[in-house]
């Protein structure tokens, strides 16, 4: 073998070695014979090692794992066909100490010359967000599981408190039929059906709540608003014929929506009953149903002229479970609840504005 260093190699090339040696990148060269002829100081950097302990050394000298390999037959390749070579995660041993190169293999007069990128540090850390992922994907299997189980405990729990909860109503009635109650116990008694009520019903709100919950596969369809806004108000003809409420409606910027069924009707109902609901004994009810576009996102805004609220309350007061506004209209506090939660597992948010005795104004974006 013929030992050449770098000065011998560019020696007639001055701007080739000042390029040679500046370079970022390792870049070296090999004689025909695959011996190292010479070396920039960023290929010894990157392998933690003195140029002079490369030179004149033969490649598997330095890297003993790539004997046999299809990456050593690559070097050889070159130097036979004089055609360019690039591989890619080559996996290169000294000592005890890994690195991983991406390289080019040119033809350079007999021998060749090599440029690398050290991606040894990018593929340790695509291995630990590979283990990372793995690991969430673990994490979410597991939590998906214990949901499941406490979805179905939460399903047992409520399904069998009714059987108790309807026997209490049960005895209830025959305590009445048979005069069983004494006249001074009877306040008492009228206490324990009120506890015994607000139990059912709350037992009620909260199998709505797992059925909102447990319904997960949305099959959503293409939905006419002014079609479900229609069906409510005949849910709540005797109320609204009663009232006397005046429904004002805007469906021009648009009147369809591709949503799952059950959770659109379910969101507009909350609104509406509570609209209804809440009104102000002394005018009118005027509910204001308007659809527009904001930033190509769809807005439903739902206004009215109700008692209102204090719109200044944080949103855990407004759409908390089993928290209310008011109590002087029966209530369980479930139906902002459920309508918030549906915008959200949608990708929805729900903005309020309010003042009391001045109504109310929810605006729904989809």
């Amino acid at each position: 073998m013929q030992n050449m260093d770098l000065t011998t190699i560019t020696e007639n090339n001055s701007l080739g070695h000042a390029f040679f040696e500046a370079a970022f990148s390792p870049c070296v060269i090999l004689d025909k014979d695959l011996f190292f002829v010479a070396v920039n100081q960023a290929a010894a950097s990157s392998i933690k090692t003195k140029r002079d302990n490369l030179l004149g050394k033969h490649l598997l000298e330095v890297f003993p794992n790539l004997a046999d390999t299809d990456y050593y037959h690559s070097f050889n390749k070159v130097i036979q066909t004089g055609i360019s070579i690039s591989l890619k995660q080559i996996p290169c041993t000294i000592d005890e100490d890994f690195f991983e190169f991406s390289i080019k293999i040119f033809k350079l007069n007999e021998g060749i010359g090599i440029t690398a990128l050290d991606i040894t540090q990018l593929t340790q850390k695509i291995d630990d967000l590979h283990e990372k992922q793995l690991e969430l994907v673990h994490i979410n299997q597991s939590l998906k599981k214990r949901n499941q189980e406490l979805e179905e405990l939460s399903f047992i729990t409520a399904h069998d408190l009714k059987a108790p909860l309807a026997n209490l109503y049960g005895l209830h009635s025959l305590l009445i039929s048979e005069n069983a109650i004494s006249e001074s116990g009877m306040f008492l008694f009228e206490k324990v059906k009120l506890v015994t009520k607000v139990m059912t019903d709350k037992l009620h709100a909260l199998s709505q709540i797992i059925a909102l919950k447990s319904h997960s596969e949305h099959q959503k369809q293409e939905l006419h608003i002014s079609d479900v806004i229609d069906k409510i108000k005949v849910l709540h003809t005797h109320e609204i014929m009663k009232s006397g409420a005046v429904f004002r409606e805007d469906y021009k910027k648009w009147d369809t929506i591709l949503y799952d069924p059950i959770h659109f009707e379910s969101v507009l109902h909350n609104f509406i009953s509570n609209a209804i609901k809440y009104r102000h004994p002394k005018r009118t009810p005027i509910i204001t149903i308007k659809t527009t576009l904001v930033e190509n996102k769809k807005l439903l805004t739902i206004t009215d002229n109700g008692i209102g609220f204090d719109g200044k309350v944080t949103p855990d007061k407004i759409f908390g479970l089993f928290k209310r506004m008011h109590t002087h209209v029966e209530g369980l506090g479930v139906g902002l609840y459920m309508a918030n939660t549906i915008l959200h597992n949608n990708g929805g948010f729900i903005e309020v504005a309010s003042e009391i005795n001045k109504g109310a104004e929810f605006k729904l974006y989809f």
